[in-house]
């Protein structure tokens, strides 16, 4: 984990990057909930992010689905419908839209900070993400993720992404589509493409913060699903030390 952690805060230095400070403006917030009902607390922190979005789009499993059929055809809709887990899908699919669309993806258990309304101003110009600096194992993040359409980094991370899940090798969720699988493409390609990294602090004290959901204590909570399956991190620690 050292030597990860290592590979975390090299794509984090090679992609250290200031509040945006440009005019152009994110497209819209997305997110996702693979039910169509999701509990009351996902919901109440739902309109909050309504109420400092000009533009807000909700995805469920379905309209997900539609999305990327849409978008990327039947084969790719089939292949996101087969995915095990919704933590899963969430990652794929949150890479098929922002390739498509661009915007800023925020997960569902997550509540906007107080200067969102300037980061959606003045965010659209590149990729914008987030890097653990604050706490051991330096990842970079996947549950805020702000781009402009097309951008070359999305494609190349879920074409990434789709080779992981179809190469499976017992890797968890965490290093098939997660922060892992993140940490890793970045620091591959660390210069080559315009991404830019919030440190953690800057994120949850300004922008965008995670709360302690019930769902976390169910098996819809990744972590909680892949306990139970016995998986743990040395597949996906051995996979990722392959490219230092």
């Amino acid at each position: 984990m050292t030597r990860f952690e290592a590979m975390g805060w090299a794509a984090y230095s090679g992609h250290r990057a200031e509040f945006p400070a440009t005019e152009n403006s994110v497209m819209d917030v997305f997110q996702f909930w693979d039910h169509s009902m999701p509990p009351k607390e996902i919901l109440d922190a739902k309109q909050l992010w309504v109420s400092c979005a000009e533009e807000h789009v909700w995805y469920d499993d379905q309209s997900a689905r539609d999305f990327i059929r849409e978008g990327f055809g039947d084969a790719a809709a089939k292949a996101y419908s087969e995915l095990w887990h919704p933590a899963l899908k969430s990652d794929v699919f949150r890479l098929y839209r922002l390739a498509k669309c661009g915007g800023l993806y925020c997960d569902a258990d997550s509540k906007p900070e107080y200067r969102i309304p300037e980061f959606l101003r003045c965010g659209g110009e590149r990729v914008w993400a987030s890097s653990m600096t604050n706490v051991p194992n330096c990842v970079v993040n996947n549950w805020f993720v702000a781009a402009p359409p097309c951008h070359p980094f999305i494609e190349a991370m879920l074409d990434q992404v789709l080779r992981n899940i179809h190469d499976i090798d017992s890797r968890g969720i965490f290093w098939l589509s997660g922060p892992g699988a993140f940490t890793t493409f970045l620091y591959q390609n660390i210069g080559k493409y315009d991404v830019g990294l919030l440190p953690q602090s800057c994120l949850k004290s300004e922008l965008f913060r995670q709360f302690d959901a019930d769902y976390k204590h169910t098996e819809q909570n990744w972590r909680v699903y892949e306990h139970k399956l016995g998986l743990d991190n040395d597949s996906g620690l051995t996979w990722a030390l392959r490219n230092v």
